[in-house]
């Protein structure tokens, strides 16, 4: 049985052109086709897709369609002509509560399990695991910006004779004449000697 990455990593070749833009939408089309022909992947994607979207919904707080289960109270009213009272489900008073600092309206806990809590119903260390992530978030592509700078910095001679140069290559003949970059120290940021 082929796994999901399987069949991306098929689904991506299946439409690469070397020096091309891959088409997303057409590798995308062609994981579908494999996916729904096997029901247990089938579940999985859409259960992936889900955790993805419920995510985005909770942090930027689209609301459509019907309120969920959460956003009904249990009412007790009178009933009429002394009859007993009567209990139903209706919906909560809508909360209409503006975050004086836009925030997202949700962020994900720490853990790595993927749960996320409401930025209104965090406490001060949830508060402050959420920015933790976000730092790390920011630290992890700051870092890699960074990388790729120094890449095209140690790449620029070579693309200054020939732009169209793929990157691939590019790296190629750096290699060749320069052998391959000593690697970047983690801590600071700074290059080991060369």
């Amino acid at each position: 049985m082929s796994t999901l990455t399987d069949i991306l990593h098929e689904s991506i070749a299946a439409v690469e052109v070397p020096g091309r833009p891959i088409d997303t939408h057409s590798a995308a089309r062609h994981a579908v086709n494999k996916i729904l022909a096997n029901f247990e992947l089938n579940v999985m994607a859409v259960t992936e897709w889900a955790t993805v979207k419920v995510q985005s919904y909770l942090k930027t707080g689209k609301r459509r369609g019907l309120a969920s289960a959460a956003e009904y109270v249990m009412a007790r009213r009178a009933g009429e002509n002394g009859a007993d009272d009567i209990t139903m489900l209706v919906p909560r008073q809508r909360d209409f509560w503006m975050d004086p600092f836009d925030l997202f309206d949700a962020h994900k806990v720490e853990g790595g399990n993927g749960d996320m809590q409401r930025t209104c119903n965090a406490n001060l260390y949830e508060f402050d695991g959420f920015i933790r992530i976000r730092d790390k978030q920011i630290a992890a592509d700051i870092k890699y910006a960074n990388k790729m700078r120094r890449a095209r910095e140690r790449l620029t001679p070579i693309w200054s004779v020939d732009p169209m140069m793929t990157y691939r290559e590019a790296c190629d003949f750096y290699v060749r004449q320069h052998g391959m970059p000593v690697d970047v120290d983690e801590d600071d940021g700074e290059e080991g000697g060369e």
